[in-house]
């Protein structure tokens, strides 16, 4: 990693590290080893403590950055008001991290989530930890020493994106890491949508590719990416608003899907729209293991799952967000980049970890959309 410039990126980083951690360990079953719920709060407060000591190094006053604190404070106030403080310290993270280098952030990521697969999973085969194992039907998946048998194969996939983005080019080594480690992890986790995704990710790299060497930005072509997030926002919601078992096109696409879009259907009729957000306790497949007489209420899709939980303010804001991102990284002629963005948009169609920063650190871009575009580099 290369050595951090100025104190508050030295800041931002540390923060950053603690929290990752924390949030993985939650995630494997080494927390029974900890006060889980005592150490996050701690930690969380720390967190937030070291965030607001660089925002007081680096804060310029002008209208509109106050006007940009107060829509992140809002949606903050928005995210601990449904109970969800962790979603709070995420978009802390995420306001930021400006004058952080992006690419520490990935190595840093890249890293903590590297040590806790290699630990979990070996402490899970050896017996230290439990290697629950998942029986659907004809399919048996391993947790592998994570609290769902999908968490590691979601993390190699984003450690995949990771890499891509890193080096910015899709190299025949890295081509085959990603295959192997993919194709590895799907024998213990039968996690067949992330193994479509990593297929995915590699023909869209070398697409992008020969598009970096032969293409030149266009704005159309930039902002027709850019409207992506939002289609696939207004896609989910109106799947779930709309859904019908009496139609033979939406049952055979909620097969397709495994009852994901059945399931947005009822939380639609149980929550309904809201501006800004509501208390939901979420209940899936980790929880319904030790708690079985609770009822399954899990909503997939990430767009989905942040407008009933969080509003429609920010659901509009986390599409709009997405899309400026997605729009310069096209217009600066980044498709590599690009593609991965993609990826994660795709991913969140099917999943909720788009804004989990424990998983993906591309969430983390959002908090650079209020910088110029001419002032972005590769460091910004």
């Amino acid at each position: 990693m290369k050595r951090c410039k100025h104190p508050g990126e030295i800041i931002y980083l540390a923060a950053l590290g603690i929290w990752l951690v924390l949030m993985i360990l939650n995630l494997t079953y080494f927390r029974e080893w900890v006060s889980i719920g005592t150490l996050s709060e701690i930690v969380q407060y720390t967190v937030l403590v070291l965030l607001l000591v660089k925002m007081s190094m680096e804060f310029k006053f002008s209208v509109r950055a106050v006007a940009e604190l107060f829509v992140v404070l809002l949606m903050m106030f928005v995210g601990y008001s449904c109970g969800r403080l962790s979603f709070a310290v995420s978009l802390a993270l995420v306001y930021s991290i400006k004058n952080v280098s992006f690419e520490k952030v990935l190595q840093l990521t890249f890293v903590i989530q590297a040590a806790f697969l290699i630990v979990t999973v070996t402490s899970s085969q050896l017996g230290i930890i439990e290697d629950y194992i998942w029986r659907e039907e004809l399919r048996e998946r391993h947790g592998l020493g994570y609290t769902h048998c999908l968490l590691g194969s979601h993390f190699v996939l984003f450690m995949s994106l990771i890499l891509l983005a890193y080096f910015k080019k899709l190299k025949v080594w890295l081509a085959l890491l990603i295959v192997l480690a993919n194709g590895l992890i799907y024998v213990y986790t039968d996690g067949r949508t992330n193994l479509m995704l990593a297929a995915g990710m590699i023909l869209l790299a070398c697409v992008a590719q020969l598009a970096e060497k032969y293409l030149k930005s266009s704005r159309v072509v930039a902002l027709g990416a850019g409207i992506i997030p939002l289609a696939f926002g207004a896609a989910g919601v109106y799947a779930a608003s709309n859904f019908s078992f009496e139609s033979p096109v939406w049952v055979r696409l909620n097969e397709i899907l495994n009852m994901r879009i059945a399931l947005m259907f009822w939380a639609w009729n149980e929550y309904g729209a809201t501006w800004f957000g509501q208390r939901i306790k979420w209940i899936g497949a980790s929880v319904l293991k030790d708690n079985p007489d609770l009822a399954y209420n899990y909503v997939d899709n990430a767009y989905v799952q942040a407008f009933f939980s969080y509003g429609t303010v920010f659901a509009v804001l986390l599409c709009l967000g997405w899309g400026i991102v997605l729009y310069r990284t096209m217009r600066k002629g980044q498709y590599v980049m690009a593609s991965v963005i993609l990826v994660v948009l795709i991913h969140g169609l099917i999943n909720p970890q788009m804004i989990e920063l424990a998983y993906n650190p591309f969430f983390l871009l959002l908090g650079t959309i209020n910088v110029p575009e001419k002032k972005i580099t590769e460091s910004a």
